[in-house]
């Protein structure tokens, strides 16, 4: 779950333009990296992606 949260706080930290750019990448990436880690089936990670859409202020 650290992991989780590195990505997302590094997503936040650059200015607004990249943040979206960096948002789209961890939708990508912090799923593929949780079922690698937790080995978690694929159906979960449309789940993930709301989870950092609703964690991670627009």
């Amino acid at each position: 779950m650290t992991l989780t949260r590195t990505v997302m706080s590094s997503a936040m930290k650059p200015p607004f333009q990249e943040r979206e750019t960096g948002l789209l990448l961890a939708m990508i990436v912090i799923p593929r990296m949780m079922a690698m880690h937790v080995g978690m089936i694929p159906w979960m990670e449309p789940i993930m992606m709301v989870i950092v859409l609703v964690t991670v202020p627009p």
